[in-house]
């Protein structure tokens, strides 16, 4: 048995709902902090795959290169990036 189901045993029925509560509160909160640095992440992520795209598309236009397989790859990872996003 934890320490915090020992604490739970002892508390009355009152303070055991009261602790749960705040117990449950700072989970949602520790949730909500993570999925703003998740998406803090995931922004990240798009912007060098933007860089990325861009580069790639310049380097196409100016020297003729065929980088087709590069900017498809490129605008994949865009899209599940921005699928992820779309989940929050």
């Amino acid at each position: 048995m934890s320490k915090f189901d020992e604490l739970m045993d002892k508390l009355g029925p009152s303070k055991k709902d009261a602790l749960q509560a705040v117990s449950n509160f700072a989970k949602e909160i520790a949730d909500s902090g993570r999925d703003k640095f998740d998406m803090s992440l995931l922004r990240q992520d798009l912007r060098a795959a933007y860089r990325e795209l861009g580069e790639l598309v310049y380097i196409k236009d100016r020297s003729g290169h065929d980088n087709s397989d590069a900017i498809r790859d490129v605008e994949a990872r865009i899209d599940e990036i921005m699928a992820k996003l779309s989940e929050f």
